[in-house]
């Protein structure tokens, strides 16, 4: 191969590395619980990008009211994150219940997201942290 052959072609690897070479950027959404004292959760967060959609599903038992769970996600870019949950639980009168939370949007960040003692179930999301650079 000729020397200017050569340098063409580490010259467009370098330009693939670089393009595909794009930093994450982490995003804690911290569970709390305010549901009930015995929850069996799935909990269900997602990066919303322009190219598609980063999830994670996280199961989590929360034994107490007022525990939390953090769970981070990565993603080189983000629109907007998006939780939802379902849980089971055992009522008052010791019967195996189910509760499902609808899904809440929330800005790109480190975000609360809050287990409501309702039926069905709401999500309160705060904002903890603001947007890092580079987020859409």
């Amino acid at each position: 191969m000729k020397p200017a052959r050569i340098s063409s072609v580490l010259c467009i690897l370098s330009l693939l590395a670089t393009a595909t070479s794009a930093t994450a950027t982490n995003y804690t959404i911290t569970w709390k619980n305010q549901f009930a004292s015995n929850a069996t959760c799935t909990l269900d967060t997602s990066v919303e990008t322009p190219t598609g959609t980063i999830p994670n599903s996280t199961k989590h038992t929360f034994t107490s009211l007022g525990q939390t769970k953090p769970v981070t996600i990565s993603s080189p870019t983000c629109s907007h994150i998006t939780v939802s949950a379902g849980c089971s639980f055992t009522d008052a009168q010791g019967k195996s219940q189910r509760n499902s939370f609808s899904s809440q949007v929330a800005p790109c960040g480190n975000s609360t997201a809050i287990l409501n003692a309702t039926r069905p179930g709401s999500i309160t999301v705060t904002t903890t942290a603001p947007k890092p650079n580079g987020v859409l």
